[in-house]
């Protein structure tokens, strides 16, 4: 995908800014991005892995509740279930026939195992379920996935969150592609805006992803996280070739006047390789002097300013 230099490069950055407690407050709304493009170039920070498969240990909930694991308590829920069940609830009645008197005591004593062996088979199903949907996607029966994944939210709807990633996942599969924007829009996905935004670009409608962005993200979370402006820039440079809208599109954002930072420097860059093409030495100079000022280490941006200065005294 074109965005490949440009999300490794964001991504980069990104971890590097998350090492400074000063700097991660600046997040902001990069971190949408970020969350995106990191399952692509460091897989280790998602909830898929690189090849596109998923894994059912991926879950944090699941890992939670692991109380099937061991002895009689699993043989009794995955054999024996109903049949305990149905035991536990005959002994209930036929205790209260028997003695009346006692009510309290028989149905702490009856109610109890009822309660948590219908919790636990509850717990057990829905990891079943869970574990066949992960199958079933990496296996690319999607659709067969996508239901088991919305009949385990049935079963913990308090955990609906985290399986609205999968269940996305495979709309997107199945190139349902609507379908999954609207899910986008209704659930609370990670990186939804990033992700809505990524999928309008892959489906070759730019103009289209130009306009979500500008009408997405609010001038104040441009102006707290500016790095986010790289991505709509790379479709002007790396897609439509027009680097004068490019241009003026950064320009329109005053990224002259904004902090340079960790964050940050890689969309100065990106705005300096602009004015270097477009071979305006005067905003390339005030460009490089505030990169320069900021990262003398960067070799290249030195040599090029040395360069631009020493032009200016022939």
């Amino acid at each position: 995908m074109f965005f490949n230099q440009t999300e490794k490069m964001f991504v980069l950055y990104q971890l590097e800014a998350l090492k400074n407690e000063k700097i991660k407050k600046q997040l902001g709304a990069s971190f949408e991005f970020f969350q995106i493009c990191a399952r692509k170039h460091f897989p280790k920070l998602q909830l898929q892995n690189e090849d596109g498969t998923i894994s059912y240990e991926q879950l944090i909930y699941l890992k939670k509740r692991n109380i099937e694991k061991t002895g009689l308590y699993k043989f009794i829920l995955e054999n024996h279930y109903k049949q305990f069940l149905i035991l536990s609830i005959v002994s209930l009645i036929i205790s209260l026939l028997i003695f009346p008197s006692d009510k309290f005591l028989i149905t702490t004593i009856y109610g109890f195992p009822i309660v948590v062996l219908l919790a636990s088979h509850k717990v057990i199903t829905a990891k079943k379920l869970t574990e066949e949907g992960v199958q079933d996607f990496n296996n690319k029966k999607t659709e067969e996935a996508l239901q088991k994944f919305k009949k385990v939210q049935q079963y913990f709807p308090q955990y609906a969150k985290e399986l609205d990633n999968w269940i996305f996942l495979c709309l997107y599969e199945l190139n349902r592609i609507d379908e999954a924007i609207k899910f986008l829009e209704t659930k609370n996905v990670e990186g939804k805006r990033a992700k809505i935004f990524f999928i309008l670009t892959e489906e070759k409608k730019y103009e289209e992803a130009l306009s979500y962005f500008n009408n997405s993200f609010t001038e104040t979370e441009i102006n707290q996280a500016p790095q986010i402006l790289l991505f709509p820039t790379s479709i002007y440079t790396e897609i439509l070739k027009q680097p004068q809208k490019a241009i003026k599109y950064l320009e329109s954002k005053n990224i002259i006047d904004k902090n340079i930072n960790e964050l940050t420097y890689p969309l100065f860059a990106k705005l300096a390789d602009l004015y270097l093409g477009n071979n305006d030495k005067y905003k390339l100079k005030e460009i490089y002097i505030k990169m320069n000022k900021f990262k003398p280490d960067d070799i290249v941006v030195a040599e090029r300013l040395k360069k631009l200065i020493q032009e200016e005294t022939l």
